[in-house]
């Protein structure tokens, strides 16, 4: 409650002073995420503001959805987003390796409630659930443990950069099978096999890493008009 009743006191003080009537996008993750689910919940449906909400970007905690459909979950009247192109809509994901399905019970990935399940919005193309190529970047000096060891990224030699892009490394389809809901990453090896066919993501805790947390490998938005 301490933290959202900041994140709501700098909702009002931004409409008061500073939004003049601007459309706006909400972007979250993880715990900010899910102060933007509060927040949307209480200061945004169901009120005049709701019109100038374009997009709500929440990857890294679940959100709510009754099985089937977009809306009447967490949210009573924010759908999850269908298409590109579609706006007023919240774009949700948590992401798992392909072979690390989040068991039952699961601290994401898995709706508590019979019905419900966690929204999945492939944030490369909403709406889609086919494989879709993920438009990814990495830091190359992530100081966390990896599994299997830290990564040698290219047999050429470490990257000149800190930060990559590796197009065409990533892809990631969405989930959606009764309770479950995550969206699956997968890596790709390269034809000429130089380049690196792993990438970092588990949660770990003091050397240990989580079968049902969340994979935080970063993934980007392809969204047209913003």
């Amino acid at each position: 409650m301490l933290a959202y009743s900041d994140v709501s006191n700098a909702w009002r003080t931004y409409l008061a002073k500073y939004n003049q009537g601007r459309p706006f996008v909400l972007i979250g993750h993880s715990q900010g995420s899910l102060m933007l689910q509060e927040l949307i919940k209480h200061e945004i449906e169901g009120k005049p503001i709701t019109r100038q909400m374009r997009l709500a970007i929440l990857p890294g905690f679940n959100l709510y959805v009754p099985q089937g459909k977009r809306v009447g979950g967490t949210f009573k009247s924010t759908p999850v987003c269908s298409s590109p192109s579609e706006t007023g809509c919240a774009l949700s994901w948590v992401s798992f390796r392909e072979k690390n399905v989040p068991p039952a019970g699961a601290i994401f990935g898995f709706a508590p409630a019979p019905g419900m399940t966690v929204a999945c919005t492939n944030p490369a193309k909403p709406g889609s659930t086919a494989w879709e190529n993920l438009d990814s970047y990495w830091n190359t000096r992530f100081g966390l443990p990896i599994p299997g060891g830290p990564i040698s990224w290219s047999s050429d030699g470490a990257p000149p950069t800190q930060f990559v892009r590796t197009d065409g490394l990533v892809s990631a389809r969405c989930v959606n099978n009764g309770q479950l809901g995550y969206l699956s990453i997968r890596t790709n090896p390269t034809p000429n096999g130089k380049r690196t066919d792993r990438v970092y993501g588990e949660v770990g805790v003091l050397g240990m890493f989580i079968p049902d947390g969340a994979c935080t490998s970063p993934t980007s938005q392809r969204r047209k008009g913003t």
